[in-house]
């Protein structure tokens, strides 16, 4: 359930709006989302341009990466977990699928993500989860009421994380594995570089399991290689004239390395 980003009480639906006993309250927008983002809670980066969000979403549409979503899925059922977050649910791809795959009523599901636009999106896409603008840096949540966060190539907030999740919580990463996407990086980069090995830094947290999830996939035309060039954070910081390389490329081989961590707060 949600809790007041102001006071830290609880949030009750009511009609169009969410509100707290202390009188504060959130308009649900039409697309059943709320936004919970406190104005000096804003980031530099509040989320991707909408282009790059429709891209995002042709790109995941076309089962290119099914195989990280089919193994979380099978993750979270193993887990028996009962209240879920997204933090970082994007357009809600992964939370999505999860949704259709567990069908169970009996789950609570909640999203959250700093853009705006990829919240809408994700309001738009499915009606089973409480979907909110908030930052992953202050979770709109109560103190112990998660079992399970998910985090899907975002942001990480160890405190957060540990404040919010119960005895016993526990934290499903999902970072760039060390191959992941390299022949994209060697057609752009004069000297590209492998991704780190290595999953999160989370205090009061022990690592279950960690384990890599590889695939090579085709991007059959000049559409689909933006597309996933748009997803990757190297298109915020790449130079114009490096960029304009892709267009040259008519079709592209690519290799998708997830490395997947499981962990699970230590009881004290």
């Amino acid at each position: 359930m949600f809790i007041c980003p102001v006071c830290q009480q609880v949030l009750v639906k009511e009609d169009h709006e969410y509100k707290c006993p202390n009188g504060h309250s959130y308009d649900l927008a039409k697309e059943g989302y709320v936004n919970l983002l406190l104005a000096n809670q804003k980031k530099a980066f509040s989320g991707d341009p909408k282009d790059s969000l429709l891209g995002r979403q042709r790109f995941l549409s076309q089962g290119y990466y099914q195989n990280l979503s089919e193994k979380l899925n099978e993750t979270v059922e193993e887990l028996n977990s009962k209240v879920i977050l997204d933090a970082g649910v994007g357009t809600g791809y992964y939370l999505n699928n999860l949704i259709d795959y567990l069908n169970d009523d009996s789950n609570t599901y909640y999203g959250i993500d700093v853009g705006k636009e990829e919240v809408k999106m994700a309001a738009k896409l499915f009606k089973k989860a409480d979907l909110a603008v908030a930052n992953i840096f202050h979770l709109p949540f109560a103190d112990y009421s998660l079992d399970l966060i998910m985090s899907v190539f975002s942001p990480y907030a160890p405190e957060e994380f540990k404040r919010t999740l119960n005895a016993g919580g526990k934290v499903l990463a999902v970072q760039p594995g060390k191959d992941h996407l390299y022949e994209l990086k060697k057609a752009i980069y004069e000297n590209p570089y492998y991704n780190p090995d290595k999953g999160y830094n989370l205090e009061g947290f022990k690592t279950l399991k960690t384990f890599h999830l590889t695939n090579t996939i085709n991007l059959p035309n000049q559409q689909t290689i933006q597309d996933l060039w748009t997803m990757t954070p190297y298109a915020h910081k790449t130079s114009k004239e490096d960029t304009k390389k892709l267009l040259g490329l008519s079709e592209l081989t690519v290799t998708t390395d997830f490395y997947i961590s499981l962990y699970q707060k230590e009881e004290i």
